[in-house]
């Protein structure tokens, strides 16, 4: 392309104006700047402006490169500018590339709100962002386009610094992340997992140790160590390896003490996660603990079903179940299909999977080999299994607990599968060592859609248990175990923004007790995105953008009281978003009503 004096002008005008808008000061002191660096003063920039070639190719280099990282300007304004003051055409696509080179994108994963976690990731998204595209989650507002932005970046990320600490390990949408994280680097490749430990030295909780376990660690005790820790960070982000690699040096970090003086939690309370500990005096019985405990001591061969929205207490019913088997000298196996993802896709990996770990978790030797060989389908494989080598080598009735069982609702096996199950079930009429065996069902989304004949349903047989929220008197004992932090009239007030969610009505009494927040507080900022509950409503919004027919149908139901899509309003009451009032669909609780009709809101906007 030929030298053109008045188009190198003209986009250097442009590339200029946009600096002064992008730094919020005025056009001549951008033109002043750049000046003074190339050593000609604001009256030689603005003669070039007006249709005047700088006469030296490093002239025109240096001031390339100054509107590219002051301005907002794109390779192609770069290019046209080259172009224009006829640049040498090698040089040029060198220097295009290097100013416009695409930057590996990491994904810092913190717990917001919490300390020290906030500042320190912060402080590593600050140090790495001239070398790095960083997402580091500030968002103001719960909306389509914040679910959009972090997901995207999540599955674009080449790295995702995790920061865990005692608190954030507890965190729903850490936790969400670190999954999603490590399913794509199953899928995908990447990205790589980069865990700090923030003055955190227990054991991750099961779902952190199953997939950061056998990936180095890397520790930071206090606010001395954050210099070193972005140095270690830089080098594992270049191709390096965090320093905390192998088994026994992962074990003596396990066994150091705490060493700096950041917020524990209280030990007279319980922070709410997961299932709630045998020993716990925060777990409260209701009516389905005897329905259960009953079902167990009356039959010989019981098949119990627990149905609930997610968080509602399905698990720690599940495990006192369990408890309870044990005590009366049965073996216990114990199956959570969470576990199950990588085999979801093929029925053949699935139930040879399932008849494996049926045997590890008894202490059986593997014979499923002998089995597998055998003509026959996967069910009939199973259940030979089970009948010839399973059930016969124990002297000892056994309870079979299956968690989360909804997991395999979507696969295209469900019915082989629940259909085996419902089998067993019926063939303790039939042959008696089918007596020796329990089954125990636990799922967060009605069965009824998913299972073509309701005769092969296990679901619909046995003792059948639906968990309900905490009732007015239950909460007011909670708040009681809590040290009273919340007055009678508070205590309602609670019960009306969450409806007896356990999980929210566990979260809010924990956060008054330790002083993290006050009563009035927590009620004004119950929806914002950092608030007591910003956590759990982050988790849940993101959930709604990557399923867009249970966005469609949830808003359906808040704005007009109605539903179409039977199979949707199914998956929103198993994931807790909704439930049925006096013949109506309602918004599960006052909480979520008001920040998803804001969310809908924001999106439409």
């Amino acid at each position: 392309m030929a030298r053109n004096a008045k188009l190198f002008g003209r986009l250097l005008n442009e590339g200029l104006t946009s600096a002064a808008k992008k730094r919020e000061i005025a056009k001549r002191e951008i033109e002043h700047q750049l000046g003074d660096l190339l050593g000609y003063g604001i009256h030689t920039v603005q003669h070039w402006q007006r249709g005047n070639l700088p006469t030296e190719l490093d002239l025109i280099e240096e001031t390339v490169r100054f509107v590219t990282v002051n301005g907002r300007v794109d390779r192609q304004w770069a290019q046209r500018v080259l172009e224009a003051a006829d640049y040498l055409p090698e040089a040029a696509v060198n220097l295009l590339n290097e100013l416009f080179a695409v930057k590996p994108q990491v994904f810092v994963c913190y717990q917001r709100g919490s300390r020290p976690d906030e500042p320190l990731a912060f402080e590593i998204a600050r140090a790495i962002s001239p070398d790095y595209d960083v997402f580091f989650d500030q968002a103001e507002t719960l909306d389509a386009a914040w679910s959009r932005r972090m997901l995207n970046a999540l599955k674009k990320a080449a790295h995702v610094i995790v920061l865990l600490s005692a608190e954030s390990v507890r965190s729903e949408i850490v936790m969400t992340t670190v999954k999603r994280a490590h399913d794509y680097r199953i899928k995908q490749g990447q990205p790589n997992l980069l865990t700090v430990r923030v003055s955190y030295f227990d054991p991750f909780p099961e779902m952190f140790a199953q997939r950061l376990n056998e990936l180095p660690w890397v520790l930071w005790r206090e606010p001395e160590d954050t210099e070193s820790l972005i140095q270690t960070l830089r080098e594992a982000l270049r191709g390096g390896s965090l320093p905390i690699q192998t088994a026994a040096e992962k074990q003596a970090l396990l066994q150091e003490p705490e060493a700096a003086d950041f917020p524990v939690p209280a030990p007279q309370v319980e922070m709410p996660e997961g299932a709630i500990p045998l020993e716990s005096p925060f777990y409260l019985e209701r009516s389905s603990d005897r329905i259960v405990q009953q079902a167990l001591t009356r039959h010989q061969g019981a098949t119990i079903v627990i149905k609930g929205a997610r968080q509602v207490g399905k698990t720690s019913l599940l495990i006192r179940l369990m408890r309870a088997a044990e005590k009366q000298g049965k073996r216990v196996a114990f199956l959570d299909f969470q576990m199950f993802r990588s085999a979801l896709d093929s029925a053949d990996d699935f139930f040879r999977l399932f008849a494996r770990l049926l045997a590890f978790r008894l202490g059986l030797p593997d014979e499923t080999e002998m089995f597998w060989n055998f003509p026959l389908t996967n069910p009939f494989r199973t259940t030979e299994y089970m009948s010839s080598s399973v059930l016969p080598a124990l002297d000892q009735p056994v309870l079979l607990a299956m968690d989360e069982v909804e997991a395999v609702f979507d696969t295209d096996f469900r019915t082989d599968f629940f259909g085996m199950l419902r089998a067993w079930h019926s063939n303790r009429a039939i042959d008696p060592i089918w007596k020796k065996l329990d089954l125990v069902l636990v799922t967060s989304t009605e069965p009824y859609f998913f299972i073509d004949n309701l005769n092969q349903s296990p679901f619909n047989v046995g003792e059948v248990v639906d968990l309900q929220p905490f009732r007015d008197e239950q909460t007011a004992a909670l708040n009681r175990q809590h040290g009273a932090p919340l007055a009678s009239q508070q205590i309602e007030r609670l019960q009306r923004l969450v409806h007896g969610h356990p999980f929210l009505v566990r979260r809010a009494l924990y956060l008054l007790a330790t002083g993290r927040t006050q009563s009035e507080e927590l009620f004004a900022q119950a929806m914002s995105l950092d608030g007591p509950f910003g956590d759990h409503l982050r988790r849940l919004l993101l959930m709604l953008y990557e399923r867009p027919q249970l966005a469609v149908t949830l808003r359906q139901i808040i704005e007009e009281g109605r539903c179409d899509d039977q199979i949707a309003f199914f998956r929103l009451r198993g994931a807790g978003f909704v439930r049925e009032e006096a013949g109506r669909i309602v918004a599960s609780n006052e909480l979520y009503k008001a920040t998803f009709a804001h969310h809908f809101e924001l999106s439409q906007a």
